[in-house]
């Protein structure tokens, strides 16, 4: 299937072929399910990996959401997991890492495991994710702002960016500099936050506002956060 879209923001010369699929096929199908012409567009990032620096992710969960008023847009939600064979033969792991994911649920860790034949090449994966990430810009004013939020920028975001420049999926701009698909400075921080609401609001929100769905699924975490 080759989507007919035509993207109104060029991606960077040399982009990864799967990158340029997938803005193409994401812009496409969020038609509707975005609006047009948003000022900032908050983009909860979920990682489940098998590091705590540097690159490595089994998982990912990707949950947009308006900035300004705060509805999210679960219709336009992306999920994704990496073989996990691929992920550790690329050297992507800790082994204190590891023996945390094997201490945790039955549930979380067949969520590593399950169905790998159809789970994502790693490097088609990564590629994927910047194309998705490249079709929510799309939405923007001409001026306007993808925002991703991690918990915190450093982890889920930080792991995100060293990921993809590991794979080599990241394309560079005219200027000849690695090109992600949003700004370093406008990545939101969900712990500092929350720290924010402590202190300014009194009460703890991340144990206030109840949890659904399964503990280390990273599209029901993103949501939750």
């Amino acid at each position: 299937y080759e989507p007919q879209y035509k993207l109104k923001r060029p991606l960077p010369k040399g982009s990864h072929p799967t990158t340029v699929w997938a803005a193409k096929f994401w812009a496409e199908k969020l038609q509707g399910i975005i609006p047009q012409n948003i000022n900032v567009i908050g983009l909860s990032v979920d990682l489940e990996t098998p590091v705590t620096t540097g690159a490595g992710i089994f998982s990912l969960g990707l949950v947009p959401f308006n900035e300004d008023t705060f509805e999210i847009y679960g219709a336009a939600s992306f999920y994704g997991r990496a073989k996990f064979a691929q992920v550790v033969d690329a050297g992507h792991f800790s082994g204190g890492t590891l023996r945390w994911w094997m201490e945790q649920g039955d549930a979380a860790r067949f969520e590593l495991v399950k169905n790998q034949d159809e789970a994502m090449d790693y490097v088609e994966l990564m590629a994927t994710v910047l194309g998705y990430m490249h079709a929510l810009n799309e939405f923007l004013q001409p001026r306007g702002m993808l925002m991703p939020l991690g918990n915190s920028a450093r982890f889920d975001i930080g792991i995100l960016e060293h990921t993809a420049m590991a794979l080599n999926v990241v394309p560079k701009n005219s200027n000849g500099e690695k090109q992600l698909p949003w700004m370093f400075w406008n990545e939101l921080d969900l712990r500092q936050r929350l720290l924010d609401c402590r202190m300014y609001a009194g009460g703890n929100m991340k144990n206030d506002i109840r949890r659904t769905g399964t503990h280390h699924n990273a599209v029901d975490d993103a949501i939750h956060q």
